[in-house]
């Protein structure tokens, strides 16, 4: 109840002052006879955007439109430069202390020139858009200009206005000291409204930190944004805070109003439990406060400067509309809250219709949202007291509740206890009972014991022996693979046969199926890529039996031509295997290519494995026969063919098993495939060689290895890549 009356009381001072107020902006028209001030008021905007101020002058009057006698000026909404005229005549001059007064303080540009008795100029050129500094003689948080009439003569005053919000010239004359009086009214009443507010920030401001409930956070910052705007609107924010910061003073109100409607949307989502009550609206919500951060954008960058007032309209409608649904959903909280937001909507929407030209100029149309706003943060403050009053109830209620149910609890378990003893002495000559006969089965199982321990000793001999067992394999299968790395040609001499180069080897086991094999035989560079069938043990026997047939085929009988290479490789090994005895169908897949440097020709022969070849950007393949190295195919029919590529450019040369493009992995467990395996090699050719290598390596533990599961590799891979280039020779003569 005290905060209550706090609210019934700052209420009552407001409405008095403000009544007070508006007294005083209804005797200072531009008219009142009692002045000994007339004064003709005409305006024109249509078609005056690039005239100068000499060629408004010449504008005669029958083109200017002249504004009745006790009217304000209010264009709306309007892009256009409006040009005020005034006509002005002192009656009684032995008063000469007047000036203008324009009570709006939204107007981006405005230029005043005022005639002097000598019938010059005088130009004053300030606005909201210009630093405080340049408001001339007067400095005040509105528009004020002194005025010179000496004598009964008519003098005329032109005032140019432009302004990307709504235009409202509410222009007066007044003397001196009733216009000082007029701004400590208007001192007073936005100090009420100021310490009001602040009232409502310290006490909020308390609550948090007491209850730690972010409802007061979100309250306490829309109250911070409120205050923030109509310190700006009514102009001491650009006074006393950044007199020299234009910008701040352009943009401050409407960013500040893109920010109110993220406090007070999030204030509602949690106070009104929007997930509990009204789900959809929470969305609503949530999409308009995004709204608010693109409206902030469009202001602060001119794309459309009255973004934020749209985004404040939609979210007051909706705030309104929210609140009293949750009522009716029964949310009994929500009461103080559908009264605030219907007085800030009738303020809201006073100010908006006098910006529209709809309604005149007067206070309530001008303070409206002020009021509006005031009366809206005191019955918010109600709404969280009776929100928190609401909830201590109900827990007191759910604390009598809970103890009520606590001691028909314990008189239900004194019961059960009693029917527990009984039932307990009964079960303990039974457990005596069991105990007889857990002591025979004792002894029963203690023979066990001893029999699984004469097992356990007997296990464990046995898997000793399969240790060392395990350890002999292992030993021969590591001698195995040091057998194998000899046999494999040393990647230095392939790195100085071909500079750019490189060879990507990773065997599923210890020992591989796959190798590779390189020679230098008469002139010619020759090196394969060689996948045998199998792999781990069997797989590296076929290897070796590859590697050494290889050998003998190039470095003892000198076959220098890829094709033929394949063939007496292919009769080989059906000779060595005895595959036409035995039918055995083991064999080898292999791509071959041989780098005459003399002709600068390149051959290839391949048994099923492709080679792919880069050329001047562009990607090419030659396929291999479809047939492997060995098996039981026809000898007769199992010619190989030749390819013979002649090497006029430098040119990327790749050879492969298959073992890469048939790994499963990625996020979907499929196969790496030929495609994306070629696309891999094509992206990345024109790299060094050696970071090719680390990218093939890495890629492969990614496919391996990802965020749904793990893979095994289910094959040896082998990728080699190497680089050749036309060669001037130079022939003895």
């Amino acid at each position: 109840m005290s905060l209550i009356k706090c609210f019934l009381l700052i209420l009552g001072l407001f409405l008095s002052v403000s009544t007070s107020f508006a007294q005083t902006f209804n005797t200072t028209n531009l008219y009142p006879e009692k002045l000994n001030i007339q004064a003709k008021v005409h305006y024109i905007s249509d078609g005056t955007e690039h005239l100068s101020f000499n060629e408004i002058k010449a504008i005669p009057p029958t083109k200017w439109t002249k504004l009745p006698n006790g009217d304000i000026l209010n264009m709306g909404y309007t892009k256009d430069i409006t040009w005020i005229r005034i006509d002005i005549k002192n009656t009684n001059p032995e008063t000469n202390n007047w000036l203008f007064h324009i009570n709006y303080t939204l107007l981006d540009s405005l230029d005043a020139y005022l005639q002097k008795p000598d019938r010059t100029w005088k130009e004053i050129h300030t606005g909201r858009g210009l630093p405080f500094d340049s408001r001339g003689e007067i400095k005040s948080h509105q528009f004020a200009f002194r005025l010179n009439l000496p004598d009964s003569n008519t003098y005329s005053c032109f005032f140019k206005v432009h302004t990307k919000g709504p235009l409202i010239f509410p222009i007066t004359v007044k003397q001196e000291t009733a216009f000082q009086q007029s701004m400590m009214d208007s001192h007073l009443y936005y100090g009420i409204y100021c310490g009001a507010l602040v009232i409502m920030i310290f006490y909020n401001l308390f609550v948090f930190i007491t209850l730690r409930d972010s409802n007061y956070l979100y309250y306490l910052l829309s109250i911070i944004c409120t205050v923030g705007i109509f310190m700006t609107v009514a102009g001491f924010s650009f006074k006393y805070l950044f007199p020299e910061s234009v910008w701040w003073n352009m943009y401050f109100t409407r960013i500040f109003m893109g920010l109110v409607v993220m406090a007070t949307g999030s204030f509602a989502l949690n106070f009104l439990e929007i997930k509990k009550y009204i789900p959809w609206t929470g969305y609503l919500l949530k999409g308009i406060m995004i709204a608010s951060i693109i409206a902030i954008i469009l202001v602060v960058t001119d794309i459309r400067p009255s973004a934020t007032n749209s985004v404040v309209s939609l979210q007051t409608i909706s705030l309104l509309i929210t609140g009293i649904l949750a009522w009716r959903k029964g949310n009994r909280y929500a009461r103080f809250y559908v009264f605030a937001w219907t007085f800030y909507l009738l303020g809201g929407s006073l100010i908006t219709l006098r910006n529209a030209g709809i309604l005149p100029v007067n206070l309530f149309t001008t303070h409206g949202a002020e009021i509006g706003s005031a009366m809206e943060v005191m019955l918010l403050s109600l709404a969280l007291s009776d929100r928190y009053r609401i909830i201590k109830q109900e827990k007191e209620a759910l604390q009598e509740k809970n103890l009520r149910i606590q001691q028909k609890h314990n008189e239900e378990l004194e019961k059960k206890v009693q029917e527990r003893t009984i039932k307990l002495s009964e079960a303990n000559e039974e457990l005596n009972q069991i105990n007889e006969e857990l002591n025979t089965t004792l002894e029963t199982v203690q023979a066990q014991k001893e029999q699984i321990s004469a097992q356990h000793d007997n296990i464990r001999k046995q898997a000793l022996q399969l240790e060392e067992a395990y350890s002999s394999i292992q030993s021969s299968i590591n001698y195995a693979k040091r057998i194998q790395e000899a046999k494999l040609p040393q990647l230095n001499n392939i790195k100085k046969a071909f500079p750019n180069s490189f060879v990507f080897f990773r065997p599923r086991d210890h020992v591989s199926g796959d190798f590779y094999w390189f020679a230098e035989v008469k002139g010619k560079k020759l090196i394969a890529a060689v996948d045998c069938t199998g792999h781990g043990v069997p797989g590296a026997f076929m290897s070796m039996i590859g590697s050494e047939l290889l050998n003998e085929v190039v470095k003892q009988r000198k076959i220098l031509q890829a094709d033929l290479i394949l063939n007496h490789l292919h009769l080989g090994i059906s000779q060595t295997l005895r595959q036409k005895e035995t039918a055995n169908r083991d064999g080898m897949d292999m791509a071959i290519c041989i780098w005459d440097e003399e002709n600068n020709t390149l051959q290839y022969a391949g048994a099923k494995n492709p080679m792919v070849y880069m050329n001047e950007g562009e990607m090419h393949e030659i396929k291999g026969d479809k047939m492997p190295i060995g098996g039981m195919q026809n000898e007769e029919n199992c010619l190989f063919t030749l390819h013979e590529i002649k090497i006029d450019k430098p040119c990327h040369i790749y050879i492969y098993s298959d073992g890469f493009q048939d790994q499963f992995g990625g996020d979907e467990g499929r196969k790496f495939m030929s495609k994306r395996f070629k696309q891999l090699l094509f992206k990345n050719h024109e790299l060094p060689m050696e970071d090719q290598h680390q990218i093939l390596s890495h890629t492969f533990e990614q496919w391996l290895e990802n965020e749904n599961h793990n893979e095994l590799q289910i094959d040896d891979v082998l990728v080699i890549g190497f680089q050749v280039e036309p060669v001037k020779v130079l022939h003895n003569s």
